[in-house]
């Protein structure tokens, strides 16, 4: 009766290795696309595009390519999200954060500009969860914020 189990009864521990290296991998294509993005914008405004004119490309090709989705998801009300909504989000978190980013990059140089606005763009985020939606900032949060901020300027 006291004899000890053989492994049928314990339980099985499964690895977390395939989540974490996918996050791994996605966090590192996030990086290694939006450094393109920055490389990519530079040379465009330094053979002649204007920003008004990098601000049409990212966003054009880009609808082109998702407008199969929005059409298959539903356009009444635009995949669930609400006309209203849907305009609001276009217009305040895409083309005036590029437009402002893309006519800085005329004034300084390319590193200044990928680290600065990512790191303000992250801190804008938490600033403006705050404000807005009441999320509760954490010491931990807001000190890791506040470090990285000083470290971008």
């Amino acid at each position: 009766m006291n004899e000890p189990t053989r492994g049928t009864e314990s339980p099985i521990r499964k690895s977390d290795a395939k989540p974490a290296l996918l996050g791994v991998a996605c966090g590192a294509g996030a990086a290694l696309f939006w450094a393109l993005g920055f490389v990519a914008t530079r040379h465009g405004l330094k053979v002649g595009f204007t920003p008004p004119d990098l601000l049409m490309h990212r966003f054009l090709w880009s609808g082109i390519a998702f407008l199969p989705l929005v059409l298959r998801a539903g356009v009444s009300n635009l995949c669930g999200i609400g006309w209203g909504r849907g305009l609001v989000l276009m217009v305040l978190g895409g083309p005036v954060m590029s437009l402002i980013s893309y006519t800085g990059f005329l004034f300084v140089p390319l590193g200044h500009g990928s680290v600065i606005q990512p790191s303000r763009a992250a801190l804008g985020g938490l600033l403006l969860a705050a404000v807005f939606l009441r999320e509760r900032v954490p010491l931990s949060r807001a000190k890791g914020r506040s470090r990285s901020s000083a470290v971008s300027w």
